[in-house]
C-alpha cells in the first residue's frame, strides 16, 4: 500500500513557497520483523534457589509442680518451737547459725608482692645469721689460738728464766737478778739457811735476796716470762743443796758444786 502526501505548506508564514514541486514521499509498510544474528551466546541465567526455612525448636513441656508432701502435725509443732527458740536467741548467736556461702577472694598482685618481699627478707636474715655465726666461730677459733700461743710463749720465757737463774747460782760470778728483753724473762735468786722449813713462792721463811751464801740449805729461783702482748707467767722453784744436812750446805768457796735437787715448784 502506497500513501501520497499532498503538497501544501504547513507553515506559510515562516518558509517561502517552493518553486518546484517536491518528490512524493513514500512510507513503507508491512516490513518484516526479525531478530538480528547473535555472534556469542548469552550467559545462562543462574538458578535462584531459596533457602529452606529452619525447623523450629521443639517446644518444651510445661513444668508440672509436684505436690508438697504432707508434714505431720508433730513435725510442724517442732518446727514452730525451733523458730521460737531461734527468735529468742541473741543477735550474735543468730549470726553464728547463719550459713553464708564461701566467698572467693580476687587475685591481688599487691598481696603476692608482699609475700615475695617477706620471703626475701626472711632469706636475707637467715643468710646473715649463718654468715655471722661462721664469722664468730672463726673469730673465736682465732682468739683461742692466739691465747694458746701467748700462754706457750710466756711459759717458755719463764722456763728460760729458771734455767738461767739456776745456772747463774752455780757460778762464781753469780748474778742475783737479770732482766732479758731478748728472751722475755726476768729472774730473781733467794738463799735460805732456815733448816726447819724450806721457803715457798708465797712465804720465804727468812730467806735473803741475792745469790746463795755459805751455809744456805735452800735456793729459790723466781722467774717471770712475758710474751709479745704483755701476758705474764710466773714460776717459782725451790732447790735443796745435798740432802739438807750441815755437811751438804752451800759453800761459796768450793771450786766444784753439785747440782741442787728440786723439791717444790709453783706456777701462777
Amino acid at each position: 500500500m502506497t500513501t501520497t502526501v499532498p503538497d501544501f505548506d504547513i507553515f506559510p508564514t515562516i518558509a517561502p513557497k517552493r518553486d518546484t514541486a517536491p518528490a512524493p514521499r513514500v512510507i513503507a509498510t508491512d516490513v518484516p520483523r526479525f531478530n538480528p544474528p547473535i555472534e556469542r551466546p548469552l550467559p545462562p541465567v543462574p538458578e535462584i534457589v531459596f533457602a529452606e526455612p529452619q525447623p523450629s525448636a521443639p517446644t518444651m513441656p510445661e513444668p508440672v509442680a509436684d505436690p508438697l508432701p504432707e508434714v505431720p502435725r508433730r513435725d510442724l509443732r517442732l518446727l514452730a518451737a525451733e523458730r521460737t527458740l531461734f527468735a529468742s536467741l541473741p543477735v550474735r548467736a543468730r549470726r553464728r547459725r547463719e550459713h553464708k556461702p564461701p566467698t572467693r577472694s580476687e587475685f591481688n598482685l599487691r598481696d603476692e608482692e608482699g609475700a615475695a618481699l617477706a620471703a626475701v627478707i626472711f632469706l636475707m636474715v637467715a643468710i646473715g645469721l649463718i654468715i655471722t655465726g661462721l664469722f664468730m666461730n672463726l673469730q673465736a677459733g682465732t682468739t683461742q689460738t692466739a691465747l694458746i700461743k701467748s700462754a706457750l710463749l710466756s711459759r717458755t720465757a719463764a722456763e728460760s728464766g729458771q734455767d738461767a737463774g739456776l745456772w747463774s747460782a752455780m757460778q762464781r760470778e753469780c748474778e742475783p737478778t737479770v732482766e732479758s728483753g731478748e728472751f722475755g724473762y726476768t729472774y730473781e735468786l733467794y738463799g735460805s739457811d732456815f733448816k726447819v722449813q724450806p721457803p715457798t713462792g708465797d712465804n720465804l721463811f727468812g730467806a735473803h735476796a741475792g745469790c746463795p751464801e755459805t751455809g744456805d740449805y735452800y735456793l729459790l729461783v723466781k722467774s717471770i716470762g712475758t710474751d709479745g702482748r704483755g701476758r705474764e707467767k710466773e714460776v717459782v722453784s725451790v732447790y735443796q743443796w745435798g740432802d739438807g744436812t750441815e755437811e751438804t750446805t752451800f759453800d761459796s768457796e768450793a771450786t766444784e758444786r753439785a747440782m741442787p735437787k728440786l723439791i717444790t715448784r709453783t706456777e701462777n
